[in-house]
C-alpha cells in the first residue's frame, strides 16, 4: 500500500504515533512536490492530482493538529491484515473497531484498507503493470470516498 501511494506521488509518513497512543500505519500529508500556481494553470498537473490536492487540503492546509496529534489536513491509512478481523469474516475485531472509533473521535480522517479488498481489487490483473494501475484506482477511490462521506 505504501509503495502504491508513493507511486501516486503522495508525501507520506509511516508508523506515526498518535497523541492518544495508537500507531497509524500511513499518514498522507499531500503531494511530495507542490506545484506552483502557474504549473497548475498550465495543466502540468493531472486532473487526479488537482482533485486529490483539494481533498487532502480540505480547501487550505493550515497545519493544525487534530486531538490525536496528526495534522487536521492529513489522511490516515490503516492497512488491516487478517488478525484485524473476526475469524474467517470481514467483520473487524473489537480492538480494530475501538482503534478506528478512537482515532476518528480524535479528529483523524481514517481510511481502512482491509487485506481482502486489497487482494480482490487486483484479482483480474493480467500483469504487474495492470495490478499497479488497479491498486492505484482502488486507493484513489477510497480517498475520494473519505472526503465525500466523512465518518
Amino acid at each position: 500500500v505504501y509503495g502504491v501511494l508513493e507511486e501516486l506521488g503522495f508525501d507520506l509518513e509511516e508508523e506515526v504515533m498518535s497523541q492518544i497512543g495508537y500507531s497509524i500505519d500511513i499518514v498522507l500529508n499531500g503531494w511530495r512536490e507542490q506545484p506552483s500556481a502557474g504549473e497548475a494553470e498550465e495543466g502540468s498537473l493531472t486532473d487526479q492530482q488537482v482533485a486529490m490536492s483539494t481533498i487532502i487540503s480540505g480547501g487550505g492546509a493550515d497545519g493544525r493538529r487534530s486531538n490525536a496529534g496528526v495534522a487536521s489536513t492529513s489522511i490516515a491509512i490503516e492497512v488491516d491484515g487478517p488478525t484485524h478481523f473476526l475469524y474467517r469474516s470481514s467483520r473487524p475485531s473489537g480492538a480494530t473497531r475501538r482503534k478506528r472509533r478512537q482515532l476518528r473521535h480524535g479528529g483523524i480522517r481514517l481510511i481502512p484498507v482491509p487485506y481482502f479488498e486489497w487482494r480482490r481489487c487486483t484479482r483480474e490483473a493480467l500483469n504487474a503493470e495492470e495490478r499497479l494501475e488497479m491498486r492505484k484506482g482502488y486507493l484513489l477511490r477510497k480517498i475520494r470516498q473519505s472526503a465525500m462521506f466523512p465518518e
